[in-house]
């Protein structure tokens, strides 16, 4: 049986790799030099998960997801970008049968260093999901 959150959140980087202007999107943090040389970038981190309620069969779980974006500051892509990942959270976003919420929580304030050009920004989600007992 498939691990339900290694499920949609693979499905998450999925849907970011597809995006447009996205040049790579990973569930590990690249290092700082891979990172640069894949911009646009999109890396998808799992946080802070706690069970709402837990019943005879299922346990609801709330997941804090960050979704870190890094591009080239003179590409002035990165509210552009911004956007558009949100837009595929709100349309909403299809991560699987098992995820009953996503949802933007907030949007970091964008971070541009003038010395190495580049610019980067945080968006955190909260994934309302269920997963049947046992199916870890």
């Amino acid at each position: 049986m498939a691990n339900t959150k290694q499920t949609f959140l693979d499905s998450l980087v999925t849907q970011m790799n597809d995006l447009s202007g996205v040049k790579v999107a990973t569930r590990q943090l690249l290092s700082t030099s891979k990172t640069r040389e894949n911009t646009p970038y999109v890396g998808i981190i799992s946080g802070l998960e706690q069970i709402l309620v837990e019943d005879t069969t299922n346990i609801r779980y709330a997941l804090e997801v960050e979704i870190f974006i890094i591009t080239k500051q003179q590409d002035n892509a990165i509210e552009p970008l911004i956007d558009t990942i949100k837009n595929l959270i709100y349309a909403p976003i299809d991560l699987g049968d098992n995820v009953l919420l996503t949802r933007v929580l907030a949007t970091e304030p964008v971070d541009i260093t003038n010395q190495d050009k580049f610019s980067s920004a945080t968006i955190a989600l909260e994934i309302i999901y269920y997963s049947t007992k046992g199916a870890f």
